[in-house]
């Protein structure tokens, strides 16, 4: 029986950030993919970083500018002839200033539902990372961002005849349930299965005051697993995703790690998650980890996440 979601959300216009990069193209491949599947207007936009620029005269913004109007059209040309845009109705937007302001200009006026960007990971301190402006494009959105990062592979979007899951983790904290409608209405949209996942992390834990290791939290795994089991099962009334194709898992380990590895197992179109709101998002570099730049840094498929 089909997925049946009380709330059907699909995204009319999406933004594309691009920076002409071969991991800017294949994301591309992927908010073309969804604009067409959702019939959804794609605005590919280019930032001209000009804050440089203007030191050197207005008349090297304009330059630029035109040298950034002439790529985008060129990618755009490249994209056409490959196909990727037949049947999507497109348009290209050059704007110069500081990214992030601008791109959050662009959901402004444009009142975009959702926002696709790609990003290469770097590396940093031993692990790969987010360049900073991903980051502070997922810390800062207030819609839903489409991240594809540098392992995404060809999803089930992209061939419609493979559809496959997809996969929304969660750690039960309101924030973390802010995906939940996006993604049951893209899995009832597409009729594939929705995977609810909760990662329980074997670090120390403290229950009735007293703190107790990893040892003990495993002494307790079957109560654990069996209490998250039962709040997966809740979300399925609470959000009425009805009884169709939903499956509840429940994984001990480190959280990321856990994510990523049965998003592959499964081999999911796509993986959802809630972050929670940062106090201090002026603060945010890509010197900062969170699970769920961990989760875009090494997932094979795009990583949606919905800010609280």
């Amino acid at each position: 029986m089909p997925l049946k979601a009380a709330l059907h959300i699909r995204p009319q216009s999406i933004v594309f950030a691009t920076d002409f990069s071969f991991e800017s193209e294949r994301a591309m491949r992927h908010a073309a993919a969804v604009a067409r599947h959702f019939g959804s207007t794609l605005h590919m936009a280019h930032i001209v970083c000009s804050m440089g620029l203007k030191l050197v005269g207005p008349e090297a913004v304009a330059v630029a500018d035109d040298i950034a109007i002439r790529d985008l059209h060129s990618f755009e040309h490249k994209l056409a002839i490959k196909g990727l845009l037949d049947g999507v109705a497109h348009d290209c937007i050059v704007r110069d200033g500081e990214v992030w302001p601008q791109i959050r200009s662009l959901i402004d006026e444009l009142e975009a539902d959702m926002i696709v960007i790609g990003t290469h990971g770097r590396r940093g301190l031993g692990r790969l990372l987010l360049g900073s402006v991903a980051e502070e494009i997922i810390r800062r959105a207030e819609c839903p961002v489409l991240t594809v990062g540098p392992d995404f592979t060809l999803s089930g979007v992209e061939n419609t005849r493979e559809p496959h899951p997809i996969l929304l983790a969660t750690d039960f904290q309101p924030a973390s349930l802010q995906a939940i409608p996006y993604v049951a209405s893209f899995a009832s949209e597409r009729g594939v299965p929705l995977i609810l996942l909760h990662v329980i992390p074997l670090i120390p834990h403290r229950k009735n005051g007293d703190w107790s290791r990893s040892a003990t939290l495993a002494d307790r795994r079957h109560e654990t697993e069996t209490a998250a089991f039962e709040k997966l099962n809740a979300l399925i009334p609470k959000y009425s995703l009805g009884d169709g194709q939903v499956e509840c898992v429940v994984r001990c380990g480190e959280t990321a790690e856990e994510i990523v590895k049965l998003a592959r197992e499964l081999n999911v179109d796509a993986i959802a998650m809630g972050l929670h709101r940062s106090e201090h998002p002026e603060a945010v570099t890509h010197f900062r980890h969170t699970i769920a730049c961990d989760v875009i840094c090494h997932a094979r498929c795009a990583v949606l996440t919905v800010r609280n």
